[in-house]
């Protein structure tokens, strides 16, 4: 599955949601500009459930995913990830609520190059009172506004 970052703020497309799932893409599609490089996450693992959530036992987490450019042949692509102890499109907040300190990414930032991907690896251990924590992953868009998307892992 290939997830598309979509519009920045209050973007509900992502592993949560099944049009995303099914469609591999936000409702607006992948966009490109000149002089920014979108990026795409994709390849999850360990797969998803039906409840669109990756499962995984929390007390040793061990998953992935990619990072990929969105055009292989344009601009470079920085992007960012954060491990949340909250949903980061419930009411529009951000990585300002809560971080989840235990649960460790690497690398957590980066930039690629035209037709570049990274393996983002998500390992520690989380116990937060929701056994659930996402991973928000965020590229600087062309209007100053940050493209995210989110993905969802559940404590199995």
């Amino acid at each position: 599955m290939v997830l598309v970052l979509a519009a920045a703020v209050g973007c509900q497309g992502g592993a949560e949601d099944p049009g995303g799932r099914a469609g591999g893409s936000s409702a607006l599609g992948p966009r490109t500009a000149q002089g920014a490089g979108f990026v795409q996450v994709g390849h999850v693992s360990p797969d998803y459930a039906a409840d669109g959530k990756a499962h995984v036992a929390c007390s040793e987490i061990e998953a992935r995913f990619t990072v990929g450019p969105v055009d292989p042949s344009g601009a470079p692509a920085h992007w960012r990830a954060t491990a949340l102890d909250h949903d980061p499109g419930e009411g529009g907040a951000g990585i300002d609520r809560g971080v989840a300190p235990d649960v460790v990414i690497t690398p957590d930032a980066g930039t690629l190059e035209p037709g570049g991907q990274a393996t983002v690896r998500v390992r520690g251990r989380f116990d937060g009172e929701r056994p659930v924590f996402w991973v928000l992953v965020e590229a600087p868009g062309p209007d100053g506004d940050d493209v995210r998307q989110r993905i969802a892992f559940s404590c199995r």
